[in-house]
């Protein structure tokens, strides 16, 4: 809620930590826990609510009711608005943030993806190789392990010739759900229902704390701290740094919120008569594939675009896991569903970074909480457009190797229909140069001591799959950056 307009709003006394975080989804607690852990106290400042205990582990159907209430996003306190094209923009106000809707893969980027970056005019800041140091060191601080590669899945390489791999994930408690990032909240604070309205400077332009507003009450406090680190998402951080740094004459401040990227996704559905083998407890490592990058590798299977897609394969899953709408577009009826199973095709493609997509903030346009609205510049490009066609040859081709006799495939999305805003990226670059990025290679926004960003608001590009273990690596990065700038020395543990 917001107080009455023409009315001052309440206080609350000022708070101090060592380090303040905005977000409290896994690169914000990741971030935080690791900062915690080498003696510095972190308070981590959550928009949304957190359970006060912990998520079920042991029980899918469980956790699924448990997180549910969390999911639940009222659009007029969070408005946003599209030029352009239309889009739906994916979010979670709650602790644990988007890790309580991922399927937990945990995927390493080819050397070309980063062979990419550098066509599309946006260089990762780390080599590959330095790369997949801070990759396997984020992947052991989750505990990431692989699973065995299903029989069902050999289709696909029998019948297309494709490389198939099995998943690899970082299972919750009990392993039997991927984990969350409240899983991993042991050193930090978390204070729910805080929304982060601005980063504070001092007379010296370095960060030294944020303000916030209490969703509940309207009120407004105010955590003081040495370090600022927001993670709150590549929108909301761009627009943070938007909103707090505009008075500033710093060369980093035009590249905020240029470099939009994201995922599109060309899906099919395989509806399988038959019910789905039994497989309790459940795993998320279970019934999960990956098709990795095949097209524009070197001069192997060149295309008349520039970047590429990989392939997620699920299944047979229960088709009474799905929701009514779903069940009436396939026709089926809920009484029916127990007697079918499905796969599920996901052909997974880059956005390459294009001047067309980028994201601003409307000065004459306040959400909830005072804070001017995000306005999301979309439009689909000739790129994109011809690797669609091939993301949908393949993922039918995919289907059609997975589909059993009398199996019937259904397309599941448009591909090139309305923009999903699920994997935004890029829009506060990590870089080397304040000309060409807005934050170093140790996760400081240029010009600013003490504003560190450890979201996907880093990543110069989206690569060619789910990016999560990537961007990991890098909120680690930025934790030993704040830890450099404290004084203290990383331990390197987690």
């Amino acid at each position: 809620m917001s107080p009455a307009r023409g009315n001052p709003a309440p206080r609350i006394a000022d708070e101090e930590a060592d380090v303040v975080v905005a977000g409290a989804g896994l690169s914000g607690v990741l971030a935080g826990e690791h900062i915690a852990r080498n003696g510095l106290s972190c308070t981590i400042l959550e928009a949304g609510p957190v359970l006060d205990r912990r998520l079920p582990s042991c029980n899918a159907r469980h956790y699924k009711e448990a997180s549910a209430p969390l999911l639940e996003v009222d659009p007029h306190p969070w408005a946003y608005r599209t030029e352009g094209e239309d889009a739906d923009w994916v979010r979670v106000r709650a602790g644990g943030g988007r890790s309580l809707l991922w399927g937990g893969w945990l995927l390493r980027p080819p050397r070309q993806c980063l062979l990419d970056a550098e066509r599309f005019g946006r260089p990762w800041p780390f080599s590959h190789d330095d790369m997949q140091t801070h990759i396997w060191r984020a992947a052991r601080a989750l505990g990431a392990r692989e699973a065995n590669l299903e029989p069902q899945f050999s289709a696909v390489t029998r019948d297309l010739g494709l490389a198939v791999e099995a998943k690899r994930v970082a299972p919750g408690p009990c392993g039997c759900r991927a984990s969350v990032s409240l899983d991993l909240v042991k050193a930090t604070r978390i204070r729910a229902g805080s929304v982060v309205t601005r980063v504070l400077l001092d007379s010296k332009k370095r960060a030294e704390g944020v303000e916030f507003t209490d969703v509940r009450t309207g009120a407004r406090g105010v955590v003081r701290a040495r370090a600022v680190v927001l993670a709150a998402s590549p929108i909301e951080t761009a627009r943070l740094l938007l909103e707090s740094l505009q008075d500033l004459s710093i060369e980093p401040y035009r590249h905020i919120g240029r470099g939009l990227v994201d995922h599109f996704v060309a899906g099919r559905l395989v509806l399988v008569p038959g019910p789905a083998p039994s497989d309790e407890p459940a795993s998320p490592f279970r019934r999960a594939a990956f098709v990795p990058r095949f097209v524009n590798l070197g001069r192997a299977h060149r295309r008349d675009y520039v970047g590429g897609f990989s392939v997620e394969l699920h299944g047979p899953d229960p088709l009474c896991d799905l929701d009514d709408d779903t069940l009436n577009r396939l026709g089926v009826p809920r009484a029916d569903a127990s007697g079918f199973s499905f796969h599920t095709v996901h052909a997974v493609g880059e956005l390459a970074p294009d001047p067309a997509r980028f994201m601003t903030i409307d000065p004459d346009s306040e959400d909830a909480f005072g804070r001017p609205v995000p306005v999301l510049h979309l439009a689909w490009t000739e790129n994109e457009k011809q690797m669609a066609r091939d993301m949908e040859e393949t993922a039918t081709a995919v289907a059609d190797a997975l589909a059993p006799p009398r199996a019937t495939i259904f397309p599941i999305r448009e591909t090139l229909g309305r923009f999903e805003i699920s994997h935004e990226a890029g829009t506060c670059r990590m870089g080397r140069s304040s000309k060409n990025s807005v934050v170093n290679l140790a996760g400081q926004v240029h010009g600013v001591p003490g504003l560190f960003v450890a979201d996907a608001s880093l990543l110069p590009t989206a690569l060619d799959r789910p990016h999560t273990l990537p961007l990991l690596a890098l909120a680690l990065n930025t934790a030993d950056g704040v830890l450099e700038f404290a004084g203290r020395r990383s331990s390197g543990s987690h």
